[in-house]
């Protein structure tokens, strides 16, 4: 079962990916990071590049532990918690 964790680029965010990392890595599995975007407002081209930048920023981050892993970035227009309940039970 794969560790699930939401992130956003802040010091919480980050702060709940290295419990996250310290928990794949005890567990032996699998960490899937989840970037939630809610869809209350308009992002214009320089927001998507940047959280693209900052996802890939996390992927090469996860490449070096060599930890298995999948990073999500999603603007559904849900709830982020939805979108971590959803994909936690889907896993």
């Amino acid at each position: 079962m794969p560790v699930v964790v939401g992130y956003i680029p802040t010091p919480e965010g980050r702060a709940a990916l290295r419990r996250a990392l310290i928990e794949a890595r005890l567990r032996r599995t699998k960490i899937v990071v989840v970037n939630s975007q809610p869809d209350d407002r308009k992002y214009d081209r320089e927001d998507v590049l940047s959280f693209e930048e900052e996802l890939d920023r996390v992927r090469v981050a996860l490449e070096s532990e060599g930890l298995e892993h999948e990073v999500r970035g999603l603007a559904r227009g849900n709830d982020p918690a939805e979108d971590l309940i959803e994909i936690a039970a889907r896993e």
